[in-house]
């Protein structure tokens, strides 16, 4: 995929769209826009635009899915904001951003539910994380089956009574709707999502309250189902 350059003032309109309708649909839902988390994707654009657009004080949230040009961008670009990790997680690469990460989106196995909390100990850091769940049930998307996730907190509930998993503070959980669903189908993963938090809260006696879901195509259906960060990347480099 070749990278985009765009202009700020470019930027600004369709952030500003896009913002509008955000607020319009919480409106319609009874939902307060502050309680969402915007995460500009920022995979379609060249790291000099995206330098550019920083600048203009609208960015708080960014989402990476290459953990490589995410370090990169954090060292080179500016720290000032959040950094989100969204990609296919791999534990050979979480080594690379783990000291600089606000929130990983991507877990989906025991596996890397143990590197990264032992990569944050390394460096002293809670990790905050949200596990992946492959609602739509595509073998073309990531995310952990629905029948392992019970069993992968039961694994994390187990091992954080027992201090192993001192450093990571799983928050909740994160899907993609199928591509070109249409609004029925989209809801339900992001409704079946909702409830599994429901039932995994009340299961094992913790509070999570993170829902990532919704992005470009289907933002607008993920606000109505009750998500707490949105991760929206196209519309904004139109």
């Amino acid at each position: 995929m070749e990278l985009k350059n765009i202009t700020p003032e470019k930027f600004q309109q369709n952030y500003f769209r896009t913002i509008d309708s955000i607020k319009e649909q919480c409106l319609k839902n009874n939902r307060r826009f502050d309680e969402l988390t915007i995460i500009i994707v920022s995979k379609y654009i060249t790291s000099s635009s995206l330098k550019e657009l920083i600048s203009t004080n609208l960015i708080k949230d960014i989402g990476e899915n290459r953990a490589q040009l995410l370090r990169e961008r954090y060292e080179t670009i500016n720290n000032a904001v959040n950094w989100h990790f969204i990609g296919t997680l791999q534990s050979n690469k979480i080594k690379y951003f783990v000291e600089y990460i606000k929130l990983i989106h991507s877990i989906t196995s025991e596996k890397l539910l143990s590197e990264i909390n032992k990569q944050a100990l390394k460096k002293n850091k809670i990790v905050d994380g949200l596990i992946e769940i492959n609602t739509s049930e595509e073998s073309s998307k990531t995310g952990a089956e629905k029948e392992a996730v019970f069993r992968l907190f039961d694994f994390y509930c187990n091992e954080k009574i027992k201090n192993n998993l001192t450093n990571l503070n799983i928050q909740g959980l994160m899907t993609m709707a199928a591509l070109n669903a249409d609004e029925l189908k989209c809801r339900k993963s992001f409704s079946f999502l909702r409830k599994t938090l429901e039932q995994i809260n009340n299961k094992f006696g913790i509070n999570m309250k993170v829902l990532s879901m919704g992005m470009s195509a289907d933002y607008l259906y993920a606000i109505a189902e009750g998500a707490t960060h949105l991760r929206i990347g196209s519309i904004f480099f139109e």
